[in-house]
């Protein structure tokens, strides 16, 4: 049986998902630093996920919009569900440029 390690967005301090989107679908909030998306504005080019380093965006199979995790707001519902409470959230300050 193959394992499956997910990968998820690092919230990079200069992300390239965003200065790659055409449309400026994608923002950064300044003091999180999490990365969200306006489906709206996108329009499924796939830049973002060319740019992404680590591979952490995926397009959805069915609207084939980019699935980019955004921490479920500051409460991550991977955290809340995991069966064994082996992932924890840690907020970390971020770094002045």
């Amino acid at each position: 049986m193959k394992k499956e390690n997910p990968t998820l967005c690092r919230q990079c301090l200069r992300p390239k998902c965003l200065e790659s989107c055409p449309n400026g679908a994608l923002t950064q909030n300044p003091e999180t630093g999490v990365v969200s998306l306006n489906p709206v504005l996108c329009n499924s080019c796939g830049s973002c996920i060319e740019v992404c380093p680590f591979g952490a965006i995926v397009a959805h199979k069915e609207t084939g919009l980019p699935l980019i995790c955004d921490l479920c707001g500051g409460e991550p519902a991977c955290v809340a569900h995991c069966p064994n409470s082996v992932l924890i959230y840690a907020v970390k300050r971020r770094r002045v440029n």
